[in-house]
């Protein structure tokens, strides 16, 4: 959407805000350095998967088998997932705060989504397990860029295991409205309605 809120941004906040999960608007009017003739990264993707014959998924009862692809929001994947009463701060502060965070959030993957009985369950292989081990002893500017990239990085982990849940048949949500944007996330409590 060119500008303002989408019904997927409206509803996360509404449900998900008292566990500090809101969703911030997604727009082209805040996308900083946007020009017209530039296609945000968003839709590049979009196109790239659509390009790949894949199919974009907006409501839940339209999951199907096949080459899929779906927008999430991890911060309520954590929610759901982990069954937190508060999303983990591993993403503001200074780099002594976000890696506590980090940390937190690492314990938190390894509990509950490589527990054997997770089905899911995430194994931790070579380049999982370079990611999910704190980044020790490195000189401040090395540790501020390290954390950077690990943040970023945990969220498509959670989003990637987000895919997985829907592999697996796990129980879904979908917030929005379809044709304007859904975010579909696991549903592990009954935070939000059924939607979608």
């Amino acid at each position: 959407n060119d500008s303002g809120r989408r019904e997927a941004d409206a509803q996360a906040s509404d449900y998900y805000r008292g566990y500090d999960a809101g969703a911030h608007s997604a727009n082209r009017e805040l996308l900083g350095g946007y020009v017209d003739d530039e296609v945000p990264r968003g839709e590049q993707l979009l196109l790239a998967l659509k390009s790949r014959d894949a199919t974009l998924v907006e409501q839940v009862k339209d999951i199907s088998t096949g080459n899929l692809f779906f927008e999430t929001y991890p911060h309520i994947a954590m929610v759901e997932l982990f069954r937190l009463r508060r999303t983990i701060k591993y993403k503001k502060g200074n780099s002594a705060d976000r890696l506590a965070g980090q940390h937190q959030l690492t314990c938190s993957i390894f509990e509950h989504l490589c527990n054997p009985l997770a089905r899911p369950r995430l194994v931790v292989g070579d380049k999982l397990a370079e990611l999910l081990c704190e980044p020790g002893d490195l000189p401040n500017r090395e540790i501020e860029k390290r954390v950077k990239a690990r943040e970023d990085k945990l969220d498509a982990l959670v989003c990637a295991y987000t895919a997985a849940w829907l592999d697996a048949g796990r129980p879904l949500q979908g917030l929005g409205k379809v044709g304007e944007g859904v975010m579909i996330t696991p549903r592990r409590r009954d935070i939000a309605p059924p939607l979608l």
